[in-house]
């Protein structure tokens, strides 16, 4: 299904057929808005080709984000609109560089033709060699009933991805435990929750890594069955489909090494799948770290108490 949505003059033709949001490959201009500069539209639609059926867009363009909210998401959500450059300013704290342009952001509730879309999703195109429009797609329906922080997290895990194919490289990574981990360590534990309620955010017996500890003695009530001895390279922590396992991995590095290796080793990475001879992963743990994969599965393990020290 295509659908093409206009807003502010631009066209930003959609395919809702897969779960991932393709964007087809336009490069947006520049912008250079200030944070207070916003400029709220309503009555933008998109509308569906062959068809009557219209949704409304309720826009505003920020600095770093173009935010799109349907009504239904706008009378509970619009926090969101004075939220959002405040999270890309956490993030780009933390990476301490900033996103390359304006990123459309559409957040809805499963109106009409966009139900085709799950969950919450960064996509962009990469068929012509170089970073092409990018779209964020959120979904609030498929979470549940969320709260102020539930968006919050939602919006700054998607943003991370942005982060991160903006700074280190374009192409897409295979890996999961990558891609997920990153950017559920950076939205958990590098933007502010300060301000609302976000305990289950924030730690449940005081430091980070004692919740993690937490989290990681209880995974049987999040039905996570872990076997240590069957994890013997992170990828193989994708067998379990459990985001909190990636997060680990970048708490534990970020917290054992430090952020200049963190960033160092995210850097060598994401050039894996980027050059035309991929380096595996071992070599890049050793010329980072200085230890095998292997090796750091291991520290990772005893660090979390996963087996024997």
């Amino acid at each position: 299904m295509l659908i093409t949505i206009t807003i502010f003059n631009r066209l930003y033709p959609i395919d809702l057929t897969n779960i991932a949001v393709q964007v087809d490959a336009q490069v947006l201009p520049d912008e250079n808005i200030e944070d207070d500069e916003t400029d709220e539209k309503s009555s933008d639609v998109i509308k569906t080709i062959g068809d009557s059926d219209y949704i409304t867009w309720n826009t505003v363009e920020l600095k770093n984000v173009t935010l799109n909210l349907t009504d239904k998401i706008k009378d509970k959500h619009d926090y969101i609109y004075d939220e959002a450059e405040q999270v890309i300013g956490n993030i780009e704290d933390f990476f301490g560089k900033p996103l390359r342009h304006n990123i459309p952001v559409f957040i809805h509730s499963g109106e009409s033709y966009l139900v085709n879309h799950r969950h919450a999703n960064y996509s962009f195109n990469m068929e012509y060699g170089k970073l092409a429009n990018e779209a964020i797609v959120i979904n609030v329906s498929d979470f549940g009933p969320i709260i102020r922080a539930d968006l919050r997290l939602i919006f700054a895990h998607e943003i991370a991805h942005a982060f991160v194919h903006h700074i280190y490289g374009f192409n897409s990574i295979d890996d999961e435990w990558f891609q997920e981990g990153i950017a559920e360590f950076v939205a958990r534990y590098k933007v502010d929750y300060s301000d609302i309620d976000a305990e289950h955010y924030m730690g449940l017996t005081g430091s980070i890594h004692e919740t993690l500890l937490y989290y990681f003695e209880n995974l049987d009530q999040y039905g996570v069955d872990l076997v240590p001895d069957d994890i013997t390279i992170f990828k193989d922590t994708e067998q379990y489909e459990d985001y909190f396992l990636y997060e680990s991995i970048f708490y534990f590095l970020s917290d054992q090494y430090g952020e200049e290796k963190l960033f160092e080793f995210i850097e060598q990475f994401s050039k894996l799948r980027t050059t035309s001879n991929p380096k595996n992963s071992d070599t890049i743990f050793n010329k980072v770290y200085g230890i095998s994969e292997i090796e750091m599965v291991e520290q990772w393990k005893k660090y979390y108490k996963l087996i024997e020290q």
